[in-house]
């Protein structure tokens, strides 16, 4: 179980970029970033574009599965009781 919960915190972690205890639309885009320019494709559109509507599909997911006060953030809790589920 402890394995599980150091990967809920790691992945709430790398979602929480400017660390204020909740995942917001705002916080991905940073990792994202970081993702196309280890992945080579900075310099082209296309793929770029189709990261960020994949990470757009990824957070209306989340939002809508652990978002439970709807406040538009995901807290640590929000997060482990979706991952729970």
């Amino acid at each position: 179980m402890a394995a599980v919960n150091r990967k809920h915190d790691l992945w709430f972690d790398t979602g929480d970029t400017d660390r204020d205890g909740g995942i917001a639309r705002a916080d991905p885009p940073a990792p994202c970033r970081q993702a196309v320019g280890q992945l080579g494709c900075a310099s082209d559109p296309a793929k770029i574009r189709h990261l960020v509507d994949v990470y757009n599909t990824l957070w209306e997911s989340l939002v809508r599965q652990a978002d439970v006060n709807r406040d538009g953030s995901v807290s640590r809790a929000e997060f482990w009781a979706a991952m729970e589920r």
